[in-house]
């Protein structure tokens, strides 16, 4: 079945999302500050969380088992939602697998911090 592990989201962002679980069939499962330790083959296995020492402030949508269908309908359908969701959305690979999910959502930090300055330069280039 699929799943979709959910951190810190707003409670407005929260309502859609769970609307949108019972939508496409996938499971929704809220995942506290505990749980930002656990690598993310635990999370998915159900492991107890840790402690809050990894915790992170962002809010990060995890996707797991989903099929075209199910991944292409909810990502648009929550585009269409207001509030937007402004997290990070990722979708359980064989090589994060093995990553803390604190460590995801690092790796997602930094691919967007990288994104944001090609951006930036691209804009530059084009004011030139």
């Amino acid at each position: 079945m699929a799943e979709i592990y959910c951190f810190n989201l707003p409670e407005a962002v929260r309502g859609h999302v769970a609307a949108l679980s019972m939508r496409y069939r996938i499971r929704m499962v809220e995942a506290g500050p505990e749980k930002a330790g656990l690598t993310v083959k635990e999370l998915t296995a159900g492991f107890p969380g840790k402690d809050d020492s990894d915790a992170f402030e962002e809010s990060l949508l995890l996707m797991d088992h989903f099929d075209q269908q199910q991944f292409n309908g909810f990502l648009d359908d929550l585009k269409q939602c207001t509030p937007r969701f402004s997290g990070f959305k990722a979708i359980v690979t064989p090589s994060n697998r093995k990553w803390k999910v604190s460590a995801l959502v690092e790796e997602l930090r930094q691919e967007k911090m990288s994104i944001e300055q090609e951006r930036a330069k691209a804009r530059e280039a084009a004011q030139q």
